[in-house]
Parts: structure tokens; C-alpha cells; sequence
């Protein structure tokens, strides 16, 4: 995957310290000039509480780092935390003391764009709906369980709304589940134009009892690209978050065909 290419290297691997030499892996996605989008559990357990000592790797090739690293100042939640996370809203920001902004490809100032898709296209019936979700994210570990680094790409026609009770800003699907995944991008793809939307984030792997396994994505909905937003307004007033109406409109012509 040329990781360097448009939209992959505004994705990045993200390095989570944990004491000692210990370190959590996870993937973010560039949205604003210090503004990373992730999963919120890279950061946050209830024994220890949020870790904060993070680094973002946008456009990582293994053990290539061609747009370099930038430390984390701050953590923020999209929804706060107290005892615990609430996974339904699997999301956080992470906040760089540097903007990537100031280096390579990011100069032309090209944003990514968001995209809702409504809860009727995640339904499990749906056969005639023709946007492929396409995942990214950073597997810790290689076919021969040795550090990775690598992006890996995947594309799927299979997803569906969450059929556990009460989690309704989550789905399933069927693109990708590896560790240090988690936090990675998820697009819907004009598949006309060529066109990328994120519309959510890998979050964890589901698995039946019947041994039958299912990525978990958190949506993004209404209230979180408004929570966005609000949270790149407050860092960098001066920066509009790519909106969605376009692309949505886009979209929905899509499906209708």
C-alpha cells in the first residue's frame, strides 16, 4: 500500500506508553492540522486510568517513517469518562503538539471528508446496497508475529447494524479485526468516483457463540461529527472540518441506483 497516496497517509500508527517498556499500539486518522481521530479504550482503563505519553506515525511503511513523528499533547474523549468507557461511543482525539501539516503531501491542504450513512444501509437484508466499507489500520503483528508497521487495506460488502441491545452507534462488519487496528478509519467508497467518506472506526471483534467472528465499527453519526467539530473548533478556530453534505448527497444518489 504506497502509504504516502491520498487518503492513507492520513493514517497513522499510534505508539501508547504503558510503563516501562511496554507499549500499546492502535490507529488514528489525521482529521485537522493537530487533530487525530481513534478509539477511545487505546487510552483509557479503569486501572490505570488515561495514558497520555502517546506518538502518532502518519503514513508509517514498516520501518519507514517518511512524514515523521509527532507527540501527543492532550486526550480528549468524545463522550467523558468516569468509571468506565462507554463503548457505544468508542471515540477520542488525539491532540499533536506539531502539525503534520508542516511536512510532505499534507502542504496542499487536502482534508478528509466525513460521511453518515443512515442505519437502514447497515441492515443485515440489504443486498442491493453498492458501497464497499474500506478498513485501514496498523496489525501489531505480521503473518510471522514479529512487529508489523505495514498498513494493511481491506475492503467489504458485508456489515450490518449491531443486534446487541442498546448499542446502536455500533455495527458489524466484515473488513478487519487484528490488534492495533483498533481506532483505524472506516470509509464508504463511491464506488462511480472513486470517492472516500469516513463514516466510522474499528473498535473490537465480536465473536457468536456459534464460533461465527464480526468486526465491531462505531458510526458516525450526527452527534459525534458535531462533537467533532466542536473539538477542532475549540484547538484550531481557524480550521473547518470537511463537511459531509456533499458527500452524502453523493452517496445517496449511489444507493438509490
Amino acid at each position: 500500500q504506497n502509504t504516502l497516496a491520498f487518503p492513507w497517509r492520513y493514517v497513522g500508527y499510534l505508539e501508547v506508553a504503558q510503563g516501562g517498556n511496554q507499549v500499546g499500539t492502535c490507529t488514528g486518522t489525521l482529521i485537522s492540522r493537530h487533530v487525530v481521530l481513534t478509539a477511545a479504550h487505546c487510552f483509557y482503563s479503569a486501572e490505570h486510568g488515561v495514558r497520555r505519553d502517546v506518538s502518532f506515525y502518519p503514513g508509517l511503511d514498516g520501518r519507514k517513517s517518511p512524514l515523521g513523528r509527532f507527540k501527543a499533547k492532550d486526550i480528549v474523549f468524545l463522550k467523558p469518562v468516569e468509571d468506565e468507557l462507554d463503548n457505544n461511543y468508542d471515540v477520542a482525539f488525539v491532540l499533536l503538539e506539531k502539525s503534520p501539516y508542516t511536512v510532505g503531501q499534507f502542504q496542499y491542504g487536502r482534508t478528509i471528508p466525513f460521511g453518515v450513512v443512515n442505519d437502514s444501509h447497515f441492515e443485515d437484508s440489504r443486498e442491493d446496497f453498492p458501497l464497499a466499507l474500506v478498513a485501514a489500520g496498523y496489525p501489531t503483528l505480521d503473518a510471522d508475529h514479529a512487529m508489523s508497521g505495514k498498513l494493511i487495506v481491506r475492503s467489504t460488502t458485508r456489515y450490518r447494524n449491531s443486534v446487541i441491545a442498546g448499542k446502536t452507534n455500533q455495527f458489524e462488519h466484515r473488513a478487519m479485526t487484528e490488534v492495533g487496528t483498533s481506532g483505524g478509519p472506516i470509509f464508504a467508497v463511491d464506488p462511480l468516483y472513486n470517492r472516500f467518506a469516513l463514516i466510522g472506526l474499528i473498535s473490537a471483534q465480536r465473536k457468536w457463540s456459534d464460533g461465527d467472528a464480526w468486526g465491531v465499527g462505531i458510526k458516525i453519526n450526527p452527534f459525534s461529527q458535531k462533537r467533532i467539530q466542536q473539538v477542532v473548533a475549540r484547538y484550531e478556530p481557524d480550521y473547518q472540518v470537511a463537511g459531509r453534505h456533499a458527500v452524502q448527497a453523493r452517496t445517496a444518489q449511489t444507493a438509490a441506483r
